[in-house]
């Protein structure tokens, strides 16, 4: 039996997770704002969940139609045969984005979609499925749009970015699944394979680190998990998931043995310890190296008497976050600096806030891609380095 799923993501991200997705052998049905839609048996949703670095989450559908009441809501959510997903002992949780005619507020949407579901599952004795913000059982999602309300199991429970294993950070770190699309931005996979370094000269708490070993070493980033979202749903098939984690357990051991040269930088003592620690619970230590020191004093890494060709990616502070806004831009002009003067032949990703940052790196980017880092509105500035030394440094 085939289904309809919804895989989503960060705006701008979309095309980047349909490119993704693809490459794991899923047919991509349509792409829309936010969200990437395909089509298969219920092992592909599943193989989503457990290998797709980019996407935030992946929704099973149930039921799709045009609504224009609150009455609509209720209407179109009895459709969907509840009791086939969940019984009257088991906890709920409804997230429903969007609005509508007469529906202002997600609270109201959702209580409409939850009055449905407990109508639908309460037994005669009056048992009825409760409602559990934190671990509920079963994790439905609505979403309006335009008038069409779209509902959904949503497979993923936790939010895919949360990889499984326990994660030390300070300040504002990047999102693991925004972090993996940059690199795949970068060719990262296929530099990866190549034996190329990456660098990344202000690492903060290793997001890009732990990504670049997880897509080097073939680790799914599901594979820690011990909890999804159809765990405890009735239509859940163990023996489809358990060939797909056993592919993915095959695939990390074939994986660690592939050898990777990852460095990464900071100033601060706080971040690199995080770092470490994020990597060594994230596959190990084995050719990662975190340095102490300031990006002024960054110089890739030398092979052989040659100087190798690899990706540089960084997440620079906007000035709102760690620095004021001089500061920031005088971090991002040496950052141009930087990379025109040393890394040679390289590649670069750098994610920075639209506006005077992307502006002061100083190089000319070949892509521009708009993206939104939290609800901050960014582009991911792709350089590919000359090979010529220049003369002298932008002020």
């Amino acid at each position: 039996m085939s289904h309809h799923f919804v895989a989503t993501t960060s705006k701008g991200l979309e095309p980047i997770l349909a490119e993704e997705l693809r490459a794991m052998g899923i047919g991509v049905d349509a792409v829309g704002r936010g969200v990437v839609y395909f089509v298969g048996k219920l092992h592909v949703g599943y193989r989503a969940c457990l290998f797709s670095r980019i996407a935030s989450r992946v929704i099973l559908r149930l039921g799709r139609g045009r609504i224009d009441s609150p009455e609509a809501i209720y209407a179109l959510a009895s459709e969907v045969e509840w009791t086939s997903h969940l019984d009257a002992s088991q906890s709920i949780l409804v997230d429903f984005v969007g609005r509508g005619k007469g529906i202002t507020n997600a609270v109201f949407g959702a209580q409409k979609v939850k009055d449905a579901i407990v109508d639908a599952v309460r037994t005669p004795s009056g048992a009825r499925p409760d409602v559990d913000f934190d671990r509920p059982d079963v994790r439905i999602s609505a979403h309006l749009n335009r008038g069409s309300l779209t509902i959904g199991l949503d497979l993923s429970g936790q939010a895919l970015h949360r990889r499984g294993h326990g994660r030390q950070a300070q300040g504002a770190p990047l999102k693991e699944n925004l972090a993996a699309a940059i690199l795949w931005m970068g060719r990262w996979p296929d530099l990866a394979k190549a034996g190329a370094p990456l660098y990344d000269p202000m690492c903060g708490s290793g997001t890009f680190l732990t990504e670049a070993l997880g897509i080097a070493q073939d680790r799914a980033p599901g594979l820690a998990r011990q909890r999804w979202g159809f765990s405890n749903w009735k239509g859940h098939q163990p023996h489809a998931w358990e060939r797909l984690r056993k592919e993915a357990q095959e695939r990390s051991r074939s994986g660690r043995k592939t050898s990777v040269h990852l460095i990464g930088r900071d100033s601060d003592p706080r971040a690199i310890s995080n770092a470490r620690e994020n990597i060594r619970q994230a596959g190990g230590l084995d050719g990662v190296s975190i340095e102490k020191g300031m990006l002024s004093a960054s110089n890739p890494p030398s092979a052989g008497g040659r100087d190798p060709e690899g990706l540089l990616v960084c997440n620079p502070p906007y000035g709102r976050r760690l620095e004021d806004e001089e500061g920031a831009l005088a971090l991002h002009r040496e950052l141009g600096n930087v990379l025109r003067r040393r890394f040679l032949g390289w590649r670069a990703m750098v994610i920075t806030e639209q506006g005077p940052m992307a502006k002061a790196v100083g190089l000319k980017a070949s892509q521009r891609v708009p993206v939104f880092n939290g609800p901050i509105e960014c582009r991911v500035l792709e350089y590919g380095i000359s090979r010529k030394k220049v003369a002298r440094d932008q002020d």
